[in-house]
């Protein structure tokens, strides 16, 4: 697997293009940034950390998305793209990366960005517009905090720990945005995605490999329920 992680030298493409280094089955990791000293730091700098254990190459490059046969250019041979830059570019590097015949995962976008996309999120109480195609919205949320994330669905209450050595030194949201789109690449990589077209993490992502892949890394996922109060709202009823 050949991956191009755009803005790959920001705070969570830094992460991807940690984790895509230590992964099995990838072979190349292009770091594309608009600043080349910046994408050769972060090249670098993932490379010394996976040390004895990357099992990738790591190159970098300059790339403005905005130029449209630059960016095609630079997807020719690629597998997937993982673009963590901003939501605003989403749309037509997404257009390069189906002209190309590569696979495309991003951070999701703004409420007006998704729909432009094509995307159409699964139905439920607790969707949020605006998101598309990967696991950071659908499994991570909340603020910035270290050692583990919480979020609430009704009565349930999820949490997220861990970060094993491959995530040693990441906030809860570097890692919460950044191993979800490496595994959702390697899983497109890997064809254990097959749907085709625009789609939310929740309709194509096979949670068992996806979950499988994060214990991998050190991250657990607990879930637990509790029975609310209809009466006092969100008061859990003790009895």
């Amino acid at each position: 697997m050949r991956a191009l992680v755009l803005g790959g030298a920001g705070a969570i493409g830094r992460w991807v293009v940690r984790d895509l280094t230590e992964s099995d089955g990838v072979e190349e990791v292009a770091v594309a940034d608009l600043d080349l000293g910046r994408a050769l730091e972060a090249a670098g700098w993932a490379a010394v950390r996976a040390g004895a254990h990357g099992t990738a190459s790591v190159r970098a490059l300059a790339l403005d998305a905005a130029h449209g046969a630059a960016l095609r250019q630079a997807i020719e041979r690629i597998d997937v793209v993982c673009n963590c830059a901003g939501h605003a570019t989403n749309l037509r590097v997404m257009q390069a990366c189906a002209d190309a015949g590569s696979h495309y995962v991003d951070l999701g976008g703004l409420f007006h960005t998704t729909p432009r996309s094509g995307v159409q999120p699964a139905a439920g109480p607790h969707r949020r517009r605006g998101h598309p195609r990967h696991g950071y919205w659908a499994h991570w949320r909340g603020g910035r905090r270290r050692g583990g994330r919480r979020r609430r669905a009704g009565g349930g209450r999820g949490r997220v720990r861990g970060a094993g050595a491959r995530g040693a030194g990441a906030s809860a949201i570097e890692l919460g945005a950044s191993v979800p789109a490496s595994v959702a690449a390697q899983l497109l990589a890997s064809k254990l995605i097959v749907e085709r077209g625009v789609l939310p993490p929740e309709l194509a992502i096979p949670p068992g490999p996806y979950f499988q892949e994060l214990a991998r890394r050190g991250i657990t996922v607990s879930l637990t329920t509790r029975r609310l109060d209809p009466i006092n709202g969100n008061r859990p009823n003790d009895r």
